[in-house]
């Protein structure tokens, strides 16, 4: 008679962010460059944060997909310009 073993099964969950949150974590991300620098060492290690530049792309890309997301895309950056007087 074999004696059966119970296996556990780890299951790892994702966690998916909404493109508002990812945008305030981008937005987090490029206040501790500005507060605190690009890169810093302490001791023998070096800290060196993302690259500005392309957490500015990051940032620009998730601020046109937030605004896609809200918009009904019928008529999107598209301006009315009204004139009362002459």
């Amino acid at each position: 008679m074999a004696i059966g073993r119970t296996q556990e099964v780890t299951v790892e969950t994702q966690t998916v962010m909404t493109t508002a949150e990812l945008l305030t974590e981008v937005n987090n991300a490029i206040m501790k460059i500005a507060i605190g620098g690009q890169e810093y060492k302490i001791g023998s290690r070096m800290l060196r944060r993302a690259d500005l530049k392309e957490l500015y792309k990051i940032r620009n890309d998730l601020m046109a997909q937030e605004q896609a997301e809200n918009n009904t895309g019928l008529f999107d950056d598209c301006y009315v310009g009204i004139f009362d007087k002459r």
